[in-house]
């Protein structure tokens, strides 16, 4: 009944315990209205999995309430305003059978300690993130302690967890943007069965440990925005269960490792921006054709893009190349980087601050997807396409710092000017030669009369009738000719 609207619903917990079988119970978000006391007494005996997250009226004595229910297994309080360390303590402490936890964005202070202190055996599933916790980090399968407070060294907080008897079956651990320091424990790369690690947002140093190449079955990885101080070591090439790897931000340096053989193939989410890596365009990425998001930004790389990033990325969505020392042009032939018009799916493209030469390839036009484009301060030169997709693109900040770009949304381009001055120039010859003949027949016609009226006297009057119609159809004909001119 999750996201459904039971605000008018009072007696809701009384006609939930009238359920003795009821076993899966999902409240959802769905607007629960405050209990009064006094509560009924418990009935949920056979009660395993209960949701009640988005409770904003949630309070100690439901809490205490549900804490009868010894056959509960799963229990997801997250964004449930109101809850404190010592009603926890007493409450998860009194669920025997409880091993998955979520109490996400509840705004809890304290220590981690507290809330747990009464549990006996370690958690298949943990959420605590997004309040105001401290302390150690608990063991759980599945941890989530983002978030925090937390703080300390990491290996100290750790507390030997590869080492005890559940570490074995450790499969994520999520403790980003806490106040983590020292170095990453060697002991994270023995667990086996680890799926999930992000350590990204703390003060992490040092090397990355060579003991990660153990770690086979890691799918998710972000060490980013710590200060990280190595190389990239050349196990990463062997760790083929990766999907989603994030460096950013940290201080790497060298050259990113050259794969011998295929590897990376499920690749869908490559960071390494912001760091000092240096060398060629990663070449092992050729074989990575799941790959939907690649930023390479910020960093040393030099040479030429590589021709096969069109054809070998077809599901790339993002690329963000910007800030490197990367040459060469963005050719308009087919065997250059053209081909990147093959990306159909392309959303984002980045090539700042480097140093591209040549044209834009006329094929960017044909990304229907391609909603941010930034190709400013490199060598550019030639006209900006106009069509399809180039046709939404008209903030000069795109193409800034490319003297030889030209046409909309920069200055024409010269031909184009000197195009126009061309034909007004024309324009304005034809003006004149029309007047001008205009009035040299009028004067001829003029003169030639009057010579005629002096040699014959007798057909002066018939001829003033002449001019007189003459000169009327003149004027009407200068008229409309000089009105069309002036439009």
């Amino acid at each position: 009944m999750s996201h459904v609207n039971l605000s008018k619903v009072t007696t809701w917990l009384h006609e939930i315990n009238s359920i003795p079988t009821l076993q899966v119970l999902h409240l959802r978000y769905t607007h629960l209205p405050h209990i009064a006391a006094p509560l009924p007494p418990f009935n949920l005996t056979s009660i395993a999995t209960l949701d009640l997250s988005g409770y904003s009226s949630f309070n100690t004595a439901v809490l205490r309430w549900f804490s009868n229910a010894s056959s509960l297994r799963y229990l997801d309080l997250a964004h449930c305003d109101g809850l404190h360390v010592e009603p926890l303590q007493a409450a998860v402490g009194a669920l025997s059978n409880l091993n998955g936890l979520c109490l996400s964005s509840c705004n809890i202070e304290g220590d981690i300690d507290g809330i747990l202190r009464n549990i006996s055996s370690s958690f298949n599933y943990l959420d605590l993130s997004s309040n105001e916790l401290t302390g150690t980090i608990p063991r759980a399968n599945t941890l989530d302690i983002s978030n925090n407070n937390i703080s300390g060294e990491l290996t100290d907080l750790i507390n030997g967890l590869s080492n005890c008897s559940s570490g074995s079956q450790v499969s994520a651990i999520l403790v980003r943007n806490n106040n983590l320091k020292g170095i990453i424990p060697s002991s994270l790369g023995q667990l086996s069965r680890l799926q999930s690690l992000d350590l990204s947002s703390n003060s992490l140093q040092g090397p990355i440990p060579l003991s990660f190449a153990n770690a086979t079955n890691l799918y998710f990885l972000s060490l980013s925005n710590n200060n990280i101080n190595t190389t990239l070591p050349p196990f990463f090439c062997n760790m083929d269960s990766l999907q989603v790897l994030d460096l950013s931000n940290n201080h790497l340096s060298g050259e990113v490792p050259n794969c011998k053989s295929p590897s990376l193939t499920f690749l869908q989410s490559l960071h390494l921006n912001g760091n000092d890596l240096s060398g060629k365009f990663p070449p092992f990425l050729k074989y990575c054709n799941q790959l939907i998001i690649l930023d390479l930004g910020e960093n040393k790389l030099s040479g030429k893009i590589p021709t096969w990033v069109g054809s070998n990325l077809p599901l790339l969505r993002f690329l963000r190349l910007r800030s490197n020392m990367l040459h060469g042009a963005i050719p308009a032939n087919i065997a250059d980087l053209e081909k990147i018009g093959n990306m159909k799916q392309l959303e984002s493209l980045d090539l700042s601050i480097n140093f591209l030469i040549g044209e834009i390839p006329l094929s960017l036009s044909t990304l229907n997807f391609l909603s941010y484009l930034n190709l400013s301060y490199n060598n550019l030169s030639g006209r900006i396409p106009v069509s399809n997709q180039f046709s939404t693109f008209n903030d000069p900040a795109i193409y800034v710092g490319n003297e030889g770009l030209c046409c909309t949304p920069l200055p024409k381009c010269s031909k184009d000017a000197e195009s126009e001055a061309t034909a007004a120039d024309v324009d304005k010859l034809e003006r004149t030669l029309y007047i001008g003949s205009i009035v040299m027949g009028f004067i001829v016609g003029f003169w030639g009369s009057i010579g005629i009226m002096i040699l014959r006297h007798g057909i002066r009057i018939a001829l003033f009738q002449l001019i007189d119609r003459t000169c009327d159809w003149i004027y009407v004909q200068v008229a409309v000719k000089l009105k069309k001119l002036k439009c």
